[in-house]
């Protein structure tokens, strides 16, 4: 089993792929990974259930505490929405299985069909309010 504090994985809703832009994507990420101090030494990409764009997983040769890989993944194009749950999650959370794809965190949890369409602007409406009320508490 890989060494999860060596794997960033991104969510990109964009057919980069398609687009003809997956191996900028992939030399971006690297230097990025090298302005950080990291080495990329690996990539697996697929396709998202979705259709709409790419799951990637870049492998990096040394460890990264969590909160350190939910900025890089931020900072490597994740999901926006992915990001602030994983922020989130691994703040205020002791969670080690924080790292989760979208499809991967739906398989958990299955969803009727009324909600399964907004649950995740309710979540992230949910995380938004649970942000201001940190910043309240901290102040």
């Amino acid at each position: 089993m890989p060494n999860e504090n060596r794997i960033l994985r991104i969510d990109i809703d964009a057919p980069i792929d398609e687009w003809g832009w997956l191996e900028d994507y992939i030399k971006s990420a690297d230097a990025v990974l090298k302005a950080f101090g990291y080495k990329l030494i690996g990539t697996v990409i697929r396709k998202s259930p979705s259709g709409r764009g790419l799951h990637i997983w870049l492998h990096i040769d040394k460890q990264m505490a969590d909160i350190e890989r939910v900025k890089m993944q931020f900072l490597l194009l994740d999901d926006p929405g992915r990001t602030r749950i994983n922020r989130l999650r691994v703040l205020y959370r002791d969670n080690p299985n924080w790292n989760k794809l979208f499809t991967e965190a739906k398989a958990l949890a299955t969803l009727d069909e009324k909600c399964e369409k907004c649950k995740l602007k309710n979540t992230i409406r949910k995380i938004m309010e649970m942000e201001k009320e940190c910043h309240t508490s901290q102040e």
